[in-house]
C-alpha cells in the first residue's frame, strides 16, 4: 500500500518508520517517488507505514442535501411493520424527498448525524437494523427486467456511504481498480489502457458498474479492504 501511494504522491507523503530503519535509502523508496513502481523486499515488509495523510470528511451532516426521488427505510421496525403497502401516498418517510421534507438531515427521523456517529464509535449503534426489499421508486424498466433493490434503513446507509466517500480519496492513490475508486479515476484509467492499444489496432469495450451493488460481489474481500483503508 505504502509503495503505491509514494509512486502517485512523491515525497510529500507523511511516513512513519521503526527505529533504525532509513528508508530514504531504499531502493524501491527512491523508485517510486522517481515515478517506477517498486516494492520493497518482504523482509523490509511493516518496517513503515503511512501516518497522517488523510483527514477523515464528516459528510453525514450533508446527506439530505443529495436527497432523490427513492425509497427511504426508517430504522424504527414497529413503524415498518404497521404498513401494508409502502406508497407515497400512506407513507412520506417511504420517499427519501419527503422524509427531508419533514426531518431535515435527522436519522432514523430522531438523531442527528454526529450523535449517530458518536453513538457508532461508542459500539452504541441502534440495535435494529433494518433492510427492505422494495420497488424501485426511480426504476424505467419494466417486464423481465423490471427489479426490486434492497434499500437499507438511513442509520446503516449513510455511515456506509460516509466510510465509502473517505476510502475512495485513499482508493484513488491506489494501482489498479480496487474497491472505491470513483467513477472519474476508474474512468480515467481505463482510458490510459484504450489508448495505449491505439497503435495496435486492437480495441477494449469497458463496462463501468460503479453504482450498483453486486449480489455476487465478495462481501468478505470488501470488508477487509474497507477495514484496512480506515486504519489509514
Amino acid at each position: 500500500m505504502l509503495s503505491h501511494i509514494l509512486y502517485h504522491r512523491g515525497e510529500e507523503v507523511n511516513v512513519a518508520v521503526e527505529e533504525g530503519h532509513d528508508l530514504k535509502k531504499r531502493p524501491w523508496y527512491n523508485n517510486c517517488v522517481n515515478k517506477r513502481y517498486d516494492m520493497p523486499a518482504r523482509a523490509e515488509w511493516g518496517k513503515a507505514w503511512l501516518c497522517d495523510n488523510y483527514d477523515y470528511q464528516r459528510i453525514m451532516e450533508f446527506w439530505h442535501l443529495d436527497a432523490g426521488d427513492t425509497t427511504h427505510v426508517m430504522e424504527n421496525l414497529d413503524l415498518e411493520l404497521k404498513f401494508q403497502a409502502r406508497t407515497y401516498c400512506e407513507r412520506p418517510m417511504a420517499n427519501e424527498l419527503t422524509y427531508v421534507l419533514k426531518f431535515g438531515n435527522l436519522l432514523g427521523g430522531q438523531w442527528k448525524p454526529d450523535v449517530l456517529r458518536q453513538m457508532i464509535l461508542s459500539d452504541e449503534m441502534p440495535k435494529v437494523v433494518l433492510s427492505m426489499l422494495s420497488a424501485k421508486a426511480e426504476n424505467s424498466k419494466h417486464g423481465k427486467k423490471s427489479r426490486d433493490i434492497l434499500a437499507t434503513a438511513d442509520t446503516v446507509r449513510e455511515p456506509l456511504t460516509e466510510i465509502d466517500k473517505n476510502t475512495g480519496v485513499i482508493a484513488a492513490d491506489i494501482s489498479g481498480p480496487v474497491f472505491h475508486v470513483p467513477a472519474t479515476v476508474l474512468t480515467r484509467r481505463l482510458m490510459e489502457v484504450s489508448a495505449k492499444l491505439v497503435p495496435t489496432g486492437h480495441t477494449i469495450a469497458t463496462f463501468r458498474d460503479v453504482s450498483s451493488w453486486s449480489a455476487e460481489k465478495p462481501r468478505a474481500v470488501m470488508y477487509a479492504f474497507s477495514e484496512l483503508l480506515m486504519e489509514m
